[in-house]
């Protein structure tokens, strides 16, 4: 009970143990789908009916929704985002934000060379892509740089509510990006899951970091 209680007092500790979980569970996921191919048949299952939900108008708001995530999007984000921590001269949030993206667009690049995974059929695609499909690079962009970035908003809110508004939209966004990517038919379901894992896992680890940083100034300050 006392080692319990000792966990529960750094904050740090559920980070990385959600890190390590998030690490495991998209190992468990990629063997299955590029390995054992186990998870195909749910794919083409789950993207068939998210196509029977097709109308123009939410066709042209998921293709809003997608270019939130795209590259150039997410370049003039940071960019942005960046200029704004500078400002406000919360630096320490830079480097977060570069490791997180750089590391998550090299992943995602390495990996679709080694998987191979072809997207869905291209008569059900309403975007054209040219690379493969495993794992979505929209859904790690959503994750690496929208997860971080309400991060920042929830740890420098006070307001009870104001924080939980700002993790429903959180959710939402992130949620809409991987959702927009498998109602155009750029990827499977499987896909856009395994970016939230390896995605998550990466922007854990980095808030893991953070928080450990918090917990070394504030024990420099009661000395």
């Amino acid at each position: 009970m006392k080692d319990l209680k000792r966990f529960l007092k750094y904050p740090f500790l559920y980070w990385f143990l959600a890190s390590f979980v998030s690490l495991f569970l998209f190992a468990k996921l990629s063997e299955e789908v590029i390995l054992d191919q186990s998870a195909n048949a749910l794919d083409i299952q789950i993207s068939n009916w998210v196509y029977t939900l097709r109308t123009p108008f939410l066709t042209n708001v998921m293709k809003l929704v997608t270019d939130s995530a795209s590259t150039v999007s997410v370049i003039i984000l940071i960019s942005l985002l960046l200029l704004v921590l500078f400002l406000l001269k919360k630096k320490k949030y830079i480097i977060p934000i570069l490791l997180s993206t750089s590391v998550g667009s090299a992943l995602v690049l390495i990996l679709k060379e080694v998987t191979k995974r072809a997207r869905p059929l291209t008569q059900n695609a309403l975007v054209a892509e040219t690379s493969y499909s495993f794992p979505s690079g929209h859904a790690m962009f959503a994750v690496a740089v929208y997860g971080l970035v309400f991060y920042f908003l929830f740890k420098n809110t006070k307001n009870k509510w104001l924080k939980g508004l700002i993790a429903f939209v959180c959710l939402l966004v992130i949620s809409l990006i991987g959702f927009s990517r498998i109602y155009l038919g750029a990827h499977w379901p499987t896909d856009v899951l395994a970016s939230y894992l390896l995605g998550g896992s990466i922007v854990c680890f980095l808030i893991g970091i953070l928080e450990v940083m918090d917990l070394v100034k504030k024990h420099k300050k009661m000395i």
